[in-house]
């Protein structure tokens, strides 16, 4: 675990002796040193388990990212990740800091079904709204081809894939305006 974890599993410990020892106060409990070691104890056992709870999330969240099977390139890192649909193929969306990489669910290693787009391909970002009012994906322009992902959060997304394209456009010396189409 990371010492942020550590830190953060520590300080539920003692709030966790803190609240248990006020809970066995108004509770009509005289305050003595049984009802101390009671508090130190149930703070204790709350820290273990958040700790073996936050160290499972962890493993889970690790091999998830191994199943996910997206080969990176050398020095490319990913930014964001989530659940989507393309082309009727439910699967991962993976933006990282060089591209963005639609993976279908059950992907082989050869990765053949597998599209990608780089960053400095796209000429466009756009929303998908179901019946005009819900934006429930985003659309990537790129030359004369749409590519349309279905994916939560869609407003997020284009942000925060149009945040990459300026970080991309400024390694460039290329101060250019956002190509996000519409922000309502």
């Amino acid at each position: 675990m990371s010492n942020q974890n550590i830190l953060l599993v520590l300080t539920l410990g003692c709030f966790s002796i803190i609240l248990s020892g006020l809970i066995i106060i108004i509770l009509g409990f005289e305050l003595n040193i049984h009802t101390v070691y009671f508090s130190i104890l149930t703070g204790a056992i709350i820290s273990i388990i958040t700790g073996l709870i936050l160290k499972l999330r962890l493993q889970s969240i690790n091999n998830q990212i191994k199943l996910s099977q997206l080969n990176l390139k050398e020095g490319e890192d990913i930014i964001i990740d989530g659940k989507a649909s393309y082309n009727k193929m439910i699967g991962r969306l993976f933006l990282t800091d060089q591209r963005i990489v639609f993976l279908p669910k059950g992907q082989s290693k050869d990765n053949f079904l597998q599209s990608e787009i780089a960053l400095d391909q796209i000429t466009g970002i756009d929303k998908n709204k179901t019946a005009g009012l819900i934006h429930n994906g985003i659309v990537l322009s790129v030359s004369e081809a749409k590519h349309i992902f279905f994916i939560d959060f869609a407003d997020d997304w284009c942000r925060i894939i149009d945040w990459q394209l300026l970080l991309t456009k400024s390694r460039e010396n290329d101060f250019s305006s956002p190509l996000i189409n519409s922000i309502d």
